[in-house]
């Protein structure tokens, strides 16, 4: 049960590659191996503990099954204290607000962890923004790994290492096939349902989240208490209480979807300083009757340069 680094000394594997990017370890689960192919003078086999992710290794794996940490009804703290210092806050029930596509997984993933789940979303069908993405045949993933997905993220990919080695594309596929839904991948290694229905996508995801109590509410504020949020307030006037809360509003993208930027609000209530949302698609609006002249023309994979002053 030692953490990633150890292990991957004691495996005799090389460890750096746990602190460069793009922060892969050889293994997470290397499993049981015989203790003769490790030189170990004794009969019989060796189980290492998995690794969730680089920094959370096997001793962390160990320390939630010794405590019973998923199965408590009471929220409870596990510190690993050491070279870096690790820690795990939480217990069997959970909160989570905003049944839109990462709520929606999210439910689902506590669910499978055996978390009672409560799911808060103001419209009246769950997912709605899933209908509209890729054009309606909503693009799920891509299909490359983890090296490649992190380079195109634009700014920090560091701080998503962990999520995604815990679940990456490939686990993400599995999951939505599992679910029912054959994919398929086209050009750039983009990845979409056979069917090129965003609905089966929306639908899956609902059947993901079924165990979750779906409640048809907005929620208007947090409820904190000495320091961490213990529930939320509705516009009902009703209150919900968890030992976790989990806030996945969404965006302001698309208010006509639901995404309407409740959850900038809520992290200022909690006390964290929000920047000025930046849009990352934007209409061009052009004067003159160029555009006009254009409709019913279509082109792939064309650039536009645009200059302003003789610059581009």
């Amino acid at each position: 049960g030692g953490n990633t680094t150890m292990l991957h000394f004691f495996l005799g594997c090389d460890p750096w590659q746990v602190f460069q990017s793009p922060y892969t370890p050889v293994f997470f689960d290397p499993g049981v191996i015989r203790a003769a192919e490790l030189g170990l003078p004794i009969c019989g086999n060796v189980y290492c503990m998995p690794a969730i992710a680089n920094y959370l290794g096997g001793d962390i794996t160990g320390g939630l099954l010794e405590t019973d940490l998923d199965t408590r009804e009471d929220l409870a703290l596990f510190l690993d204290i050491g070279t870096n210092g690790e820690l795990v806050l939480g217990c069997r029930d959970f909160l989570l607000m905003g049944a839109g596509a990462a709520g929606l997984m999210a439910a689902g993933a506590a669910l499978e962890q055996g978390h009672t789940v409560t799911l808060l979303e103001h419209e009246e069908k769950p997912g709605k923004k899933i209908l509209v993405t890729g054009k309606g045949r909503c693009n799920v993933t891509n299909d490359c790994d983890l090296e490649t997905f992190l380079q195109n993220v634009r700014t920090n990919p560091r701080f998503l290492y962990s999520a995604f080695s815990a679940f990456d594309t490939a686990a993400a596929m599995a999951l939505f096939e599992g679910l029912g839904v054959p994919l398929k991948v086209e050009r750039g290694r983009r990845v979409f349902p056979v069917s090129d229905r965003a609905e089966d996508i929306r639908r899956a995801l609902v059947r993901y989240a079924a165990g979750a109590e779906l409640c048809t509410e907005e929620v208007t504020k947090l409820l904190l208490e000495e320091g961490r949020c213990v529930g939320v307030s509705c516009q009902s006037g009703r209150q919900y209480r968890g030992d976790w809360v989990l806030v996945a509003t969404g965006g302001v993208s698309y208010p006509g979807t639901g995404s309407r930027g409740a959850g900038y609000a809520l992290a200022r209530q909690a006390g964290h300083t929000v920047r000025p949302p930046v849009p990352s698609l934007v209409s061009l609006v052009a004067q003159g009757g160029e555009c006009r002249r254009m409709m019913g023309l279509a082109l792939k994979n064309v650039g536009l340069t645009l200059y302003q002053d003789g610059k581009s």
